[in-house]
């Protein structure tokens, strides 16, 4: 299979992996045969890209971290969680920064959410939690795409791909369980505190006006808050998840604009925690990786390239090296273009990777320059060394995914700091 953009959809494609509404029930299975209303209807609910496969493809196959029953799940606890949250601090949405801080601190949602989730709280949260760790203790790179995301469902995938990367992150730099437990809860819940944010602000397609971005910025310290209240038996460490996820190594971030020292196991005061930096990376790699309402995304190889670059300035020297050595640049099933050679111009599909050899994958030309289909021509990038391939997306860089006050001037961002929103 392959994955294309939903604007370049035909009637008769056949599709590759199944497609769930915003309540995780099947729309359309694998394999269903797209017809015109169909795809009305997927370009509606705002989806950005889907699998298809045909002769030359039916092999390939997406390499999932998780099961996607254990996704849907984790989705689907993670749904019920923020939005009892939403219930509870309803009246706090339209205080001021300040105020709707002060009202969390005093606990005064607290018992509106322990009216609605029982005794249950967030244990179901965490048990995903504890499901996911099992998943990726045999998992030692990524090969394939965070999920696609909808307009609507953001947010809770969002969270479901930070917590995955943060955990594979996390047992690669040799956490033991009990860690990795709270670590993973604290990403999976890092942006609750945008439930304290209107849905037009996060979604906002132009520039954010002074009192947006205030709001906006506040979303860490708001998350914490609200951790802290729903989660008290889950330990300190787990709201400085929300806390920290903006925090910048150079000191540029947000909400504190505390730095950072570029090293792991050394914790110092007033310095990012190990959580913050780790979860920080994990963000912004799939913040800039996803489609959004007000932007495209980034193709995978320049997110990757683009962490690189902000290796000891913004983002944890130590952490990056471990995200170099895990994530694979040009994901399987992902578009890939050739650049230079006998083929250059000609476009296809990443086929393979290797776990090993991540930037190198096996590719399978499809399409010559002219965009006319072809035989598929296989090309193995380890043999042919000196071949240059990029990812086929055209997302335009800004400024929103970093999390800085600051970001870097090469980067010529094209619009106000925002960061993804749900």
């Amino acid at each position: 299979m392959r994955l294309i953009s939903i604007d370049s959809l035909e009637e008769g494609m056949q599709l590759g992996e199944p497609i769930y509404d915003d309540y995780n029930r099947l729309l359309l299975g694998r394999g269903v045969s797209l017809k015109s209303e169909y795809v009305s209807r997927l370009k509606a609910l705002g989806l950005p890209a889907l699998y298809v496969m045909d002769a030359d493809t039916s092999d390939i196959r997406i390499p999932q971290v998780i099961p996607p029953a254990a996704r849907i799940k984790a989705i689907r606890n993670l749904t019920q969680t923020f939005s009892t949250v939403l219930e509870s601090v309803e009246g706090f949405r339209r205080m001021s920064v300040e105020a709707a801080r002060q009202n969390i601190r005093a606990k005064k949602f607290a018992d509106t959410f322990r009216s609605l989730t029982g005794d249950a709280g967030t244990d179901r949260v965490a048990g995903d939690v504890d499901g996911l760790i099992d998943q990726v203790m045999d998992r030692n790179v990524v090969l394939g795409l965070n999920s696609i995301k909808t307009h609507d469902n953001y947010t809770f995938q969002h969270s479901i791909d930070v917590a995955i990367m943060g955990l594979l992150l996390g047992r690669k730099i040799g956490w033991d369980r009990e860690r990795l437990r709270a670590f993973g809860i604290g990403c999976i819940l890092h942006d609750i505190g945008k439930t304290l944010i209107d849905h037009d602000i996060l979604n906002k397609p132009g520039k954010l006006t002074e009192e947006e971005f205030i709001r906006m910025k506040a979303h860490p310290t708001m998350g914490y808050e609200l951790v802290k209240v729903i989660a008290p038996g889950l330990g300190y460490l787990v709201p400085h998840v929300a806390y920290q996820h903006h925090e910048r190594q150079d000191g540029s971030g947000y909400p504190r604009g505390i730095a950072g020292d570029n090293a792991l196991g050394q914790p110092r005061r007033s310095h990012i925690h190990d959580f913050g930096a780790v979860a920080a990376v994990a963000d912004i790699y799939d913040a800039m990786a996803s489609d959004r309402p007000y932007r495209q995304a980034w193709p995978p190889d320049r997110v990757c390239s683009l962490i690189g670059e902000l290796s000891g300035t913004h983002l944890n020297r130590r952490v990056v090296e471990i995200f170099s050595r895990t994530v694979a640049p040009y994901p399987i099933a992902t578009g890939i273009r050739v650049l230079n050679g006998i083929y250059e111009g000609y476009e296809g599909v990443v086929a393979d990777v290797d776990e090993n050899v991540l930037d190198r994958p096996r590719i399978r030309l499809l399409f010559a320059p002219s965009g006319e289909r072809i035989g598929a021509i296989e090309m193995d990038l380890q043999v042919e060394e000196d071949i240059r391939v990029a990812s086929v997306r055209s997302g335009q860089p800004d400024a929103e995914s970093l999390g800085s006050s600051a970001p870097p001037v090469s980067q010529q961002p094209a619009q106000e700091d925002r960061q993804a929103g749900p």
